[in-house]
């Protein structure tokens, strides 16, 4: 996987750091692939204390265009799939849902919370955006590759859009 970007700060501490990665292999399929890895590790120790890690993508299944959101933690495992006819224009149903989840009910740590919450809220937006735009496309094959890529071409604003949504949930207090 490519690496979108990877943010990290420290408190006095941990070190944080969020990553957004971008397969490009699942691309030639006609699939879009996306890793987020959010991460608190211990200054001290280098031990990491929390880790969350979803995989973002949309592909095939059963016949019709899929979202899968497999979400992956130190405790935790759980996929999740939408069918891409679900997600609607503009600010989705799903990104307001996710926005407001507080994020200690996304990971023990807030702001692991915060990181994880706003690389799928961007990761899908920027879906639901690339699918609109791609409307005009013949669904199948020839819609999905439209689709990555307007992902690949959006990269950086959802790079930036994550980072954005970040920082504003950390100084809500994970709110």
């Amino acid at each position: 996987m490519k690496k979108i970007t990877e943010f990290k700060f420290r408190t006095d501490n941990q070190i944080y750091s969020l990553g957004l990665n971008w397969d490009d292999a699942s691309f030639v399929d006609g699939k879009v692939a996306v890793n987020i890895v959010a991460e608190r590790k211990n200054v001290e120790s280098g031990r990491t204390e929390e880790l969350l890690s979803a995989d973002v993508s949309l592909g095939i299944s059963e016949g019709e265009p899929m979202l899968t959101i497999n979400l992956k933690g130190l405790k935790l495992e759980k996929e999740f799939k939408i069918p891409v006819k679900d997600l609607f224009d503009g600010d989705s149903y799903i990104e307001q849902i996710l926005e407001k989840i507080p994020s200690f009910l996304i990971a023990g740590d807030p702001i692991v919370g915060c990181l994880m919450r706003s690389g799928l809220s961007a990761t899908i937006g920027q879906i639901i955006q690339c699918k609109n735009d791609t409307a005009d496309y013949k669904w199948l094959k020839e819609r999905m590759r439209a689709i990555g890529r307007c992902m690949k071409k959006s990269l950086p604003k959802m790079a930036t859009m994550t980072v954005v949504r970040s920082v504003r949930c950390i100084m809500k207090f994970g709110f």
